[in-house]
């Protein structure tokens, strides 16, 4: 089974659209892992290490620390 990473990044708190798309994956076979909003990026990095998937889908509010 493919595997999904999905969270969104920072400060960001506005998951609403990668949790929709992580139902979706879901509903295609796709085993998600969801981390949630406002995730450091270190913590995301950690989970991409671990759980090697093989997509990642990120939410991240546009400002300077998103970026």
């Amino acid at each position: 089974m493919k595997k999904m990473l999905i969270g969104a990044i920072g400060t960001c708190v506005h998951a609403a659209g990668v949790y929709n798309f992580s139902r979706i994956a879901a509903q295609e076979g796709y085993s998600v892992t969801y981390l949630g909003s406002a995730n450091p990026i270190d913590q995301i990095i950690g989970a991409i290490i671990e759980i090697q998937p093989e997509v990642v889908a990120l939410g991240y509010r546009l400002s300077a620390e998103g970026a």
